[in-house]
């Protein structure tokens, strides 16, 4: 569950610090039950040839763009331990299959606050475009 909220945007920006948190592309390396030379290096040598994707985070505002399937881990490894915004680009797996996972935020409720209300008020809120968001709805009901 992601909250819906309207984010205006400054009017100038002075700097932006990114911690990229991957770069390895659209999948994962290595793959599961993969005996290929690149896997094996990866499992032999580890990082940085074992790599978990892409990852952009800003700090600043708390945000990560797009929510690969290895998003959380991402943030867990490189210790991200606020998240706000999720920054989605568009609605391909390798950009949002993570985005399920970032939504179970735990959660302390407060006593006359419902499980929902909680899961509301800490889970990160999605950022996109309108024509990114309708094209979604399509995917999502197979139209």
């Amino acid at each position: 569950m992601f909250r819906r909220s309207t984010l205006i945007a400054p009017t100038r920006i002075v700097s932006v610090r990114l911690q990229f948190l991957g770069t390895g592309g659209s999948q994962p390396i290595p793959l599961p039950t993969c005996d290929c030379g690149v896997c094996r290096e990866a499992v032999e040598r580890g990082v940085p040839y074992a790599r978990h994707g892409y990852q952009l985070h800003l700090p600043g505002i708390d945000a990560v763009v797009d929510a690969p399937e290895v998003a959380p881990e991402n943030l867990v490894r490189w210790g991200v331990d606020s998240l706000r915004y999720c920054l989605l680009t568009h609605w391909h797996p390798d950009h949002a299959a993570g985005l399920r996972v970032l939504s179970m935020r735990p959660t302390e409720r407060a006593d006359s606050e419902t499980f929902r209300e909680a899961k509301r008020r800490t889970a990160p809120t999605l950022v996109t475009t309108r024509g990114v968001y309708r094209r979604g709805q399509g995917d999502c009901l197979g139209t």
